[in-house]
């Protein structure tokens, strides 16, 4: 899984980057590759257990240091993240805020570091924030739209 996450996101970059001179939204290509890299059925909707799975890869992919927590910087500079679009939109300021408040909201026990049990736990509160039709899985729409990291994300590189 984990390499399937990381093909999707370095094809992405490169998918992103052409698909942007074209008018498409290279945030919007990174989610999209994410959820065609999580969705292992092959099915075109993500599971509870695809999302959570899914979720861990990244932030294993995130975890720069090893050390099992996530501190911000390690999200900011995550070669595969948004964080490249923020800076190309002039958007890094909007970015690094929601970065911040994205974090106020996880780490819980509030010691400065998102733990993985924080970050399933902010995967699980999406997907219910999403699943409108409550089926218990995320079409691209809900995913797209409804998934909360996703959402507030790409709102802050709106210019």
């Amino acid at each position: 899984m984990r390499h399937a996450i990381l093909a999707a996101l370095l094809m992405s970059g490169v998918a992103g980057a052409a698909l942007a001179e074209n008018g498409h939204d290279a945030a919007s290509v990174l989610t999209d590759s994410l959820a065609v890299a999580f969705d292992q059925n092959r099915d075109g909707y993500l599971s509870r257990d695809e999302l959570l799975a899914g979720g861990q890869a990244v932030f294993n992919s995130m975890d720069a240091d090893g050390s099992g927590d996530l501190l911000t910087s390690e999200v900011v500079e995550w070669e595969h993240g948004f964080g490249d679009i923020a800076a190309f939109r002039g958007r890094e300021a909007a970015y690094h805020g929601v970065v911040a408040f994205l974090y106020g909201l996880i780490d819980t026990d509030r010691d400065g570091a998102v733990s993985m049990s924080e970050h399933a736990a902010l995967i699980e509160r999406s997907i219910e924030m999403a699943d409108v039709n409550g089926d218990g899985a995320l079409s691209s729409t809900e995913y797209d739209e409804g998934f909360f990291v996703n959402a507030i994300i790409k709102r802050s590189l709106e210019g």
